[in-house]
């Protein structure tokens, strides 16, 4: 009985193609999502409605983005086992402390870490990428089915949609020497003289609003 349970055990955490990197993982649990690369630290906080980005002052973080990041981690899945020496975990970018690869800690609403791993460099097809765990005493490095290319700056997470009119529900635009009115159903420049028309300046003051984004983000 003790053999057959030692070899069920032993089946069980035997590595297997395809299984997920983080198969216990459960995303409703995130409160945080700290990325760190190159220097760079992307901290993503969860509020009562949606995440902020922390390091960029609080902005609103994106949900398709947050949710798109998630997604990523949550489907990463393995290819093969490549080994667990400290110089090779240096060699592919997984190492602790190795500013070239993307440094992954999610934590649950007590700020407990629930994972903390690595992705390193791409394989040399570009197929996959290196991953490994550094949250245990486990630490094997796997080479993922696909390339596990995850964000890591504050700007893939930045609501950058700041205004977005459509033009259908505009009644007026009102500038310093000028008025732009609905007519006939229809945007239109007012006082025009009989043998002027509107230039093309003027569509793009109609349009301004719609779908209008930034760039950065700064502090007041």
């Amino acid at each position: 009985s003790v053999l057959s349970y030692r070899q069920s055990v032993t089946r069980a955490e035997r590595f297997e193609r395809g299984q997920r990197f983080l198969a216990q993982l459960n995303p409703d649990s995130i409160q945080t999502i700290e990325i760190t690369k190159e220097g760079r630290v992307v901290n993503l906080l969860k509020g009562e409605d949606e995440f902020v980005v922390a390091s960029s002052h609080g902005y609103p973080a994106k949900n398709e983005s947050v949710n798109r990041f998630i997604n990523d981690v949550i489907n990463i899945e393995l290819e093969k086992e490549i080994g667990s020496s400290e110089s090779l975990a240096e060699e592919l970018e997984v190492g602790v402390g190795n500013e070239k690869g993307a440094l992954v800690v999610l934590k649950n609403e007590a700020g407990k870490e629930m994972v903390r791993f690595m992705v390193g460099k791409s394989s040399d097809d570009g197929r996959g990428s290196y991953v490994t765990r550094l949250d245990g005493d486990d630490r094997t490095i796997y080479l993922t089915s696909k390339g596990a290319h995850l964000a890591s700056n504050d700007d893939a997470f930045l609501k950058k949609e700041f205004v977005d009119v459509a033009q259908d529900n505009l009644e007026k635009i009102e500038g310093k020497d000028y008025v732009i009115a609905k007519q006939a159903d229809k945007l239109a420049l007012e006082s025009v003289p009989a043998n002027k028309t509107e230039s093309s300046d003027v569509t793009g003051v109609k349009s301004l609003l719609s779908g209008l984004r930034f760039e950065k983000v700064f502090l007041a």
